[in-house]
């Protein structure tokens, strides 16, 4: 059941010393009429919950979420905090938006902020050939046992644009770069609505100058994808990587599941 649910994500454990540390990226779809039946939110909300439950992430990054979708993920997810931005600050409770959420209990939140995929990124714009307004959300965070301190950005390309996607890569990065400075720990994951192993995998490239892929370094565990369209396992051959996790290079071991 979990695999038609499963629009796109990312999941990744990465472990320094004793600490270890539980990411996820997941575009959860967003609540709309064309889907009916099995694949309609009120039919897939309660197993999205006992995923979330089940994979227990310390922090994960959400796309194409709504207020619907969202006030049913703070209600039964009481264990994680949470930042959420909204597509159109004009739009109020309407529109999209993307949430951050971490566990309360092992985080403390320093610093949090977002800006817009565009030529005004504090403005909502968009820019190039985009067809749609697209963002990056970010927090710091500092585990309460370790003492340590890591940024973590959830962000979702423009799914048409060749010049959006790939300058909203470039400016995903001056602005990482820009905030948290080349030495701290630093993880974006998000809908990147792009493909490593396709002909366009090298807009990618300004990431993996300055940080390394959560997949290259994981060890194999199944063949499925990050994307599926709500097909059934073997029906569509959805996307290997339309999402990705990617942590700043550094020397912590990482595996995906």
């Amino acid at each position: 059941m979990l695999a038609i649910l499963t629009m796109a994500i990312c999941l990744s454990t990465i472990s320094a010393d004793a600490a270890k540390l539980r990411l996820m990226s997941y575009n959860i779809r967003f609540i709309t009429p064309v889907d009916k039946g099995e694949f309609a939110w009120e039919s897939r909300k309660e197993a999205n919950i006992a995923m979330f439950k089940d994979v227990n992430p310390d922090v994960f990054g959400l796309q194409e979420t709504m207020w619907g979708i969202s006030e049913y993920l703070f209600d039964n997810l009481p264990e994680y905090e949470h930042y959420l931005v909204y597509r159109d600050p004009e739009g109020g409770k309407d529109g999209r938006c993307q949430i951050i959420f971490w566990k309360k209990n092992k985080y403390d939140l320093l610093d949090k902020g977002m800006f817009y995929l565009s030529d005004t990124p504090y403005r909502c714009s968009l820019s190039w050939d985009a067809s749609q307004a697209r963002f990056t959300l970010y927090v710091k965070l500092r585990d309460r046992k370790t003492g340590d301190e890591f940024w973590y950005f959830d962000t979702h390309l423009d799914h048409r644009g060749p010049l959006a996607k790939q300058n909203g890569v470039k400016l995903n990065v001056e602005k990482m770069k820009e905030l948290v400075g080349e030495d701290a720990v630093v993880f974006i994951s998000g809908d990147m609505n792009i493909q490593r192993e396709k002909s366009n995998g090298d807009w990618l490239n300004p990431y993996f100058e300055w940080m390394s892929w959560a997949r290259s370094e994981a060890r194999k565990t199944c063949d499925r994808y990050t994307f599926n369209g709500f097909a059934y396992e073997g029906k569509n051959p959805g996307w290997l990587a339309g999402s990705h996790l990617l942590p700043q290079r550094q020397s912590l071991p990482l595996r995906c599941h």
